[in-house]
């Protein structure tokens, strides 16, 4: 059979010459190929790499050199990623447009230089400009960069360079890259997440706090995002919403998850060992029950501060590749233990040549009021570590102490440190703490206290407003153990006008006393007001010794200095005694128009056998660290001083009564008296029995 040659028939056999071949060779890739992944599912590691081999560097299979490149970049070794940076580089020759290639290449380079895995992440984006992976990525790389930049410093001899404008654009970035993740894929939580830690570390906490809303409203059950909100509604002072979001947050975790975030945490502060497991819980709810600074608030900020310390430094200072979490590393136990710095910047490595070369590492440095710490990140793996001096080799921390030995120390002496934060303005107030036996029952052996206070409107002149001193107080009072034993909390809603202390027409006060009673004792006495208008805060919080009046034997109570003292009257008196109103004046100051009163009590006093008791008081009054002569003091009592000297004057009176407990109180002229302080000491002879008991106080006469 002969069959015609034309030119198509020659140009046919070509094609299927040179084609058969081409055909023969994809067949074989496959089949290489497709045992490789055969193998890896069953686990034949070795055989699989064989499979690949075959029909990558027989064939140039581009599928098969990823497969490649999986491995290797699983081994997690320099030398396995080195093998798997070439392979995915000839599977991208063979394939450019791929992008579940190139996104290999990107996370292999971030082991070898973060720009680098940035630019092949733009590469992705030259193809896919809505990536959602690659924008997330290079607005986490611009992120990191942020961090390193921000508030970074080279040092040279004539001085030093900021690199914050440098971080600024980084900043930018990583801002540009966080929002068009978003907006690509709006459910991707990590963007948000890492736009609101971008937000904060800038300072800008209320930028982050709708992003984290976000998040909670499609994925309620996302705890990092609950964790964080409450960091930020701890450091925009929104603690009620702070509170809310840390329980939820603790909710999600396991119960060992929680232990760690707070027991562990807690215990690393209180330097507690060998701690019984069953008993942590009531050392740690004690721990933090001792240090709220507020009790009329609805929850413990000094708590709420600790969970933001531990949150943020588990965000910023974890390593994942050293498996340090961030609380348990250098700069995070300084964060809980101490909480923001002042002040803190980094230090940019050099080389510093000449003679023996010397690297200058990385170095953190943070300032407190009190106290200074310097990091270095002597293995480069940014897992920084207590600076400690070197003088024998080549590496050398920027901080010349040694920071590793003073921490060392502070965790005996000084563990932990918290300046209490509120959400209105911290002020103070003038207070008096003043001690009674009960009046009225003789066999009650708990002593009354009052602590008496002067709220200032802070210069208002509209006195007839009554909102300038609506406020909330409270006495509280602990036992050793921390058991509340005592508490008085009320709500002030108007002061009248009987209630004014008046200095000048500038300087106006309004009186309030609270009281509770206790055992004697050595107890922990918290004393707190909140003024409604603005948030204001005033928290007062010490030990004090609750005095035991004796039950049998002559006793004196605390002195009172009293603008105003009459028959009961609960509009016009702070203070009430039995029949007795009293209006204290607990700045124990006093001008020219103001009236001056001392009430005291004498307890136990002897009667004779018709009842009667028969007693001498004495008053002395002494200028505080002056000498001046004093030519009368109490007009109306002229002409009964017993003793009168240079720096002092003392005021003898008789008493008899049918009353073994008696209120005293008279009043002050000071009018021909010079200004200055004055210790006021009333000394009380019991003829009968014998026995003399004195109290003092301090007066302000200006």
């Amino acid at each position: 059979m002969k069959i015609e040659v034309t030119n198509a028939l020659i140009l046919s056999l070509l094609i299927f010459i040179s084609a058969a071949p081409a055909q023969e060779s994809r067949l074989s890739a496959n089949a290489y190929h497709n045992q490789g992944v055969i193998d890896l599912k069953n686990g034949k590691i070795d055989e699989a790499e064989k499979s690949f081999d075959s029909s990558a560097i027989v064939y140039s299979y581009a599928p098969s050199y990823f497969e490649l490149a999986k491995i290797e970049f699983d081994k997690n070794t320099v030398y396995s990623r080195n093998k798997a940076r070439d392979y995915i580089q000839k599977a991208i020759w063979a394939d450019p447009q791929n992008i579940e290639y190139r996104m290999l290449q990107a996370k292999l380079m971030e082991f070898f230089s973060s720009s680098m895995a940035y630019d092949v992440y733009q590469g992705i984006l030259d193809i896919d400009s809505n990536n959602t992976e690659a924008l997330y990525n290079m607005g986490r790389i611009s992120e990191e960069q942020f961090y390193e930049y921000y508030n970074s410093f080279m040092n040279y001899e004539d001085g030093s360079v900021s690199y914050n404008d440098y971080a600024y654009n980084f900043f930018l970035k990583a801002e540009r890259f966080f929002r068009r993740a978003i907006n690509s894929d709006p459910r991707r939580t990590d963007s948000y997440l890492h736009l609101s830690h971008l937000y904060s570390e800038a300072g800008l906490y209320e930028f982050g706090i709708p992003l984290l809303k976000e998040v909670i409203q499609f994925d309620s059950l996302n705890r990092n995002a609950y964790l964080f909100l409450g960091y930020l509604y701890c450091k925009t002072l929104n603690f009620d919403l702070c509170q809310v979001a840390y329980k939820k947050g603790l909710d999600l975790m396991t119960e060992v998850e929680r232990k760690e975030f707070k027991d562990s945490t807690t215990m690393m502060l209180s330097g507690d060992k060998d701690i019984e497991p069953d008993k942590i819980d009531s050392i740690v709810n004690d721990f933090w029950n001792l240090r709220d600074p507020l009790y009329l608030s609805k929850y413990n900020e000094r708590l709420l501060e600790h969970f933001s310390r531990v949150v943020y430094s588990n965000i910023m200072y974890s390593v994942a590749k050293e498996h340090v979490e961030g609380w348990k590393s250098d700069r995070g136990e300084i964060m809980v233990r101490y909480g923001e710095p002042q002040s803190r910047f980094r230090l940019r490595p050099y080389i510093e040549a000449g003679g023996k070369t010397q690297i200058m590492l990385k170095t953190d440095v943070w300032v407190y009021k009190n106290k200074t710490f310097g990091f270095t990140d002597d293995s480069w793996t940014h897992n920084f570590r207590f600076s400690v001096p070197n003088f024998n080799g080549r590496y050398f921390s920027q901080f010349q102490y040694d920071t590793y030995k003073e921490v060392m120390h502070l965790r005996r002496v000084d563990p932990e440190e918290y300046e209490p934060r509120f959400k209105g303005p911290v002020f103070t107030l003038p207070y008096a703490v003043t001690q009674f036996k009960d009046l009225n029952n003789d066999d009650n052996r708990s002593t009354q206290i009052y602590v008496s206070y002067a709220l200032s409107d802070s210069g208002k002149n509209d006195y007839t407003d009554k909102f300038n001193v609506q406020h909330k107080s409270g006495l509280f009072l602990f036992d050793g153990s921390h058991n509340k034993i005592g508490e008085h909390v009320e709500d002030f809603s108007y002061l009248g006008n009987e209630r004014e202390l008046k200095f000048n027409p500038a300087e106006k006060y309004w009186i309030n006393s609270l009281e509770t009673e206790t055992k004697p004792d050595s107890v922990s006495l918290a004393f707190e007001v909140v003024r409604k208008r603005d948030g204001g805060v005033s928290s007062n919080h010490f030990k004090f010794l609750v005095k035991q009046f004796d039950d049998r034997k002559l006793d004196v109570s605390d002195i009172v200095l009293a603008a105003g003292i009459g028959k009961q009257s609960s509009d016009k008196y702070a203070l009430t005694r039995k029949d007795l109103g009293i209006l204290p004046n607990p700045t124990q100051t006093f001008t020219h128009n103001m009236n001056i009163f001392l009430y005291y009590e004498v307890y136990n006093l002897k009667q004779d056998n018709d009842n009667k008791t028969n007693f001498e008081q004495k008053i002395t009054l002494k200028k505080v660290k002056e000498s001046s002569f004093i030519e009368n003091i109490w007009s109306s009592l002229a002409g009964l001083f017993s003793s009168e000297h240079n720096d002092e004057i003392t005021l003898v009176t008789n008493y008899q009564s049918f009353e073994r407990n008696n209120q005293i109180y008279l009043q002050l002229d000071m009018s021909n008296y010079q200004p200055g302080d004055y210790v006021i000491t009333v000394t009380v002879n019991d003829k009968l029995a014998g026995i003399e008991k004195s109290s003092q106080t301090l007066l302000r006469w200006r």
